[in-house]
């Protein structure tokens, strides 16, 4: 019998990157005169896919910002964004119970460093980032084709208003978590199947009704 299916987000629910993300490209738009607010990041994660956003909004920055960032966090994310308290431990009490996968607009190169130094890589039987072609619905698409499972089985966790648009697209009930780039009264907007404010909450429902 298969496990159920738990389809993570990386950035914002795993790993507490926004400072990371936003000041490098805060300082990257500073350069070229522009003033770029937390509002402007936030605004990035409301559209299919961030870079895409920026090229629409900041044509004449974006391919530069996307290339030197890249650059960066491969070098540097790694060792220096932290998982969110508590997740780590709250996420190995659960995870016999569930098959996961990441589907990330992160770098697969990125992800998996981040999880080895966490001890956490060896419960995961996929990893989907940014090399791989597609917004998230269709990675979540591809991926439930490749292993001939149905999308009731899945449930997708995400914290951006573009994360659980995704999931809808793709048919996969969906969390959504406001600790990490956008509000719960942000993320209530996109009418998620569930929110949960708290590390504890989530895993607490993901521990007794899954």
């Amino acid at each position: 019998m298969n496990k159920p299916m738990l389809l993570w987000d990386f950035d914002g629910v795993m790993a507490d990157s926004t400072q990371f993300v936003f000041s490098f490209w805060r300082q990257e738009m500073k350069r070229f005169g522009i003033d770029f607010k937390l509002s402007d990041y936030q605004a990035t994660f409301t559209h299919k896919f961030p870079f895409e956003y920026l090229a629409e909004n900041y044509p004449n920055v974006a391919a530069d910002i996307k290339e030197k960032y890249s650059a960066h966090e491969e070098t540097r994310y790694p060792k220096a964004v932290k998982a969110f308290p508590g997740f780590i431990e709250s996420f190995n009490d659960i995870a016999p119970q569930f098959e996961h996968h990441i589907i990330s607009s992160n770098l697969k190169s990125v992800i998996e460093p981040w999880l080895e130094i966490h001890q956490l890589q060896a419960y995961f039987q996929s990893v989907v980032g940014r090399e791989t072609e597609g917004y998230k619905d269709e990675k979540i698409q591809k991926l439930l084709k490749q292993l001939n499972r149905k999308p009731h089985e899945a449930l997708f966790i995400g914290d951006t208003i573009s994360d659980i648009e995704h999931a809808h697209s793709a048919g996969i009930q969906n969390i959504a978590v406001s600790w990490g780039v956008h509000s719960h009264q942000q993320l209530k907007t996109v009418q998620p199947d569930q929110i949960y404010d708290s590390i504890e909450a989530l895993f607490g429902y993901l521990k007794n009704h899954c």
